[in-house]
């Protein structure tokens, strides 16, 4: 069974659907084990949420998660999301490539 990081409700529901769902494609057309597996990605508060629900099928825990983390999907980063991002090599604050920069 691939290793998971752990969603907590706090970061971008997205992320951890598409991630989840890249690290379990091998078992994308087994439902019980993707709803099972998919429990085991969780942590905290966010550990709480499959108990409320009565998930069966993956199409259902992809809706009913999306739904209830929605409002997480477009917040602000964090000071250490911020911190731990980098600049590519050839991009500038404008996010354009520094070739656009120099051509204008």
């Amino acid at each position: 069974m691939p290793e998971f990081s752990k969603y907590d409700g706090t970061r971008d529901p997205m992320n951890h659907l598409m991630m989840f769902c890249s690290k379990m494609a091998a078992h994308i057309r087994n439902d019980q084990l993707l709803v099972f597996s998919f429990q085991n990605s969780l942590t905290g508060p966010a550990l709480r949420w499959p108990w409320s629900t009565k998930l069966k099928k993956r199409n259902d825990l992809a809706d009913s998660f999306m739904k209830e983390y929605k409002s997480n999907q477009d917040m602000v980063p964090t000071r250490s999301q911020l911190e731990s991002m980098e600049m590519k090599r050839n991009e500038t604050f404008s996010g354009k490539p520094l070739d656009h920069e120099f051509s204008q």
